[in-house]
Protein backbone atom coordinates (compact mmCIF):
# COMPACT_ATOMS: atom_id res chain seq x y z
CA UNK A 1 0.00 0.00 0.00
CA UNK A 2 1.72 3.75 -1.30
CA UNK A 3 1.10 6.83 0.65
CA UNK A 4 0.08 10.20 -0.88
CA UNK A 5 3.46 12.25 -0.68
CA UNK A 6 2.57 15.12 2.11
CA UNK A 7 2.52 18.80 0.34
CA UNK A 8 5.14 21.37 0.84
CA UNK A 9 4.14 23.45 3.95
CA UNK A 10 1.51 20.82 5.13
CA UNK A 11 4.62 19.18 6.95
CA UNK A 12 3.46 20.26 10.77
CA UNK A 13 -0.13 20.37 9.92
CA UNK A 14 -0.89 16.78 11.59
CA UNK A 15 -5.28 17.47 12.15
CA UNK A 16 -7.30 17.21 9.35
CA UNK A 17 -9.16 20.57 9.26
CA UNK A 18 -5.42 21.93 9.24
CA UNK A 19 -4.65 19.93 6.03
CA UNK A 20 -7.65 20.71 4.22
CA UNK A 21 -7.86 24.02 4.52
CA UNK A 22 -4.22 24.19 2.39
CA UNK A 23 -5.26 21.55 0.21
CA UNK A 24 -8.80 23.45 -0.36
CA UNK A 25 -6.96 27.13 -1.29
CA UNK A 26 -4.19 24.75 -3.91
CA UNK A 27 -7.31 23.27 -5.52
CA UNK A 28 -8.75 26.91 -6.02
CA UNK A 29 -5.78 28.25 -7.23
CA UNK A 30 -6.04 25.37 -10.04
CA UNK A 31 -9.71 26.96 -11.39
CA UNK A 32 -9.27 29.98 -10.30
CA UNK A 33 -8.57 31.63 -14.18
CA UNK A 34 -10.60 28.75 -15.77
CA UNK A 35 -13.86 30.57 -17.69
CA UNK A 36 -16.64 29.40 -16.54
CA UNK A 37 -18.42 30.35 -19.66
CA UNK A 38 -16.80 27.29 -21.30
CA UNK A 39 -19.13 24.95 -18.76
CA UNK A 40 -22.48 23.44 -20.40
CA UNK A 41 -25.12 24.58 -19.16
CA UNK A 42 -25.63 21.25 -17.50
CA UNK A 43 -22.23 21.64 -15.39
CA UNK A 44 -22.70 24.85 -14.63
CA UNK A 45 -26.37 24.04 -12.76
CA UNK A 46 -24.51 21.03 -11.03
CA UNK A 47 -22.03 23.26 -10.54
CA UNK A 48 -23.82 26.42 -8.57
CA UNK A 49 -25.70 23.86 -6.49
CA UNK A 50 -22.37 22.50 -5.19
CA UNK A 51 -21.02 25.44 -4.77
CA UNK A 52 -23.74 26.53 -2.44
CA UNK A 53 -23.51 23.75 -0.58
CA UNK A 54 -19.67 23.88 -0.70
CA UNK A 55 -20.08 27.55 0.80
CA UNK A 56 -22.43 26.51 3.12
CA UNK A 57 -19.97 24.06 4.49
CA UNK A 58 -17.11 26.19 5.06
CA UNK A 59 -18.82 29.10 7.13
CA UNK A 60 -20.02 25.96 9.32
CA UNK A 61 -16.68 25.03 9.69
CA UNK A 62 -15.32 28.44 9.83
CA UNK A 63 -17.47 29.30 12.55
CA UNK A 64 -16.44 25.74 14.23
CA UNK A 65 -13.29 26.59 14.21
CA UNK A 66 -13.40 30.10 15.55
CA UNK A 67 -15.30 28.86 18.38
CA UNK A 68 -12.69 26.28 19.05
CA UNK A 69 -10.21 29.15 18.85
CA UNK A 70 -11.62 31.24 20.77
CA UNK A 71 -11.71 28.69 23.36
CA UNK A 72 -8.23 28.26 22.95
CA UNK A 73 -7.17 32.00 23.39
CA UNK A 74 -5.62 32.49 19.89
CA UNK A 75 -5.86 36.32 19.64
CA UNK A 76 -4.44 36.90 22.50
CA UNK A 77 -0.69 36.38 21.66
CA UNK A 78 -1.19 39.74 19.24
CA UNK A 79 -2.97 41.57 22.12
CA UNK A 80 -6.51 41.04 20.86
CA UNK A 81 -9.43 40.91 23.20
CA UNK A 82 -11.11 37.65 21.11
CA UNK A 83 -10.52 34.81 18.64
CA UNK A 84 -12.84 37.31 16.40
CA UNK A 85 -10.78 40.54 17.10
CA UNK A 86 -7.90 39.33 15.62
CA UNK A 87 -9.58 37.21 12.71
CA UNK A 88 -7.34 38.20 9.52
CA UNK A 89 -10.74 39.00 7.76
CA UNK A 90 -11.28 41.55 10.64
CA UNK A 91 -8.08 43.17 9.94
CA UNK A 92 -7.81 43.55 6.22
CA UNK A 93 -5.78 41.00 5.88
CA UNK A 94 -7.87 38.65 3.44
CA UNK A 95 -8.00 39.42 -0.41
CA UNK A 96 -9.59 36.68 -2.71
CA UNK A 97 -7.35 34.77 -5.23
CA UNK A 98 -9.26 36.30 -8.42
CA UNK A 99 -7.35 37.14 -11.72
CA UNK A 100 -5.92 40.11 -11.95
CA UNK A 101 -7.54 41.75 -14.77
CA UNK A 102 -10.95 40.88 -12.45
CA UNK A 103 -12.33 44.80 -11.55
CA UNK A 104 -13.53 42.77 -8.13
CA UNK A 105 -10.27 41.90 -6.91
CA UNK A 106 -9.59 45.46 -7.77
CA UNK A 107 -12.22 46.61 -5.49
CA UNK A 108 -12.71 44.55 -2.66
CA UNK A 109 -8.85 45.30 -1.83
CA UNK A 110 -8.86 49.26 -2.77
CA UNK A 111 -12.01 48.99 0.19
CA UNK A 112 -13.90 51.06 -2.23
CA UNK A 113 -17.84 50.78 -2.63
Amino acid sequence: MSTTPTPPGDETRDHVIARFSGAALRAFERVATAPAWSMSPAEQRTTLLELDRLTSALAELRLRLLAAADKGDVGAASGASSTAGWSPTRHGRFAPRCPPTSGWRRHWTSGSS
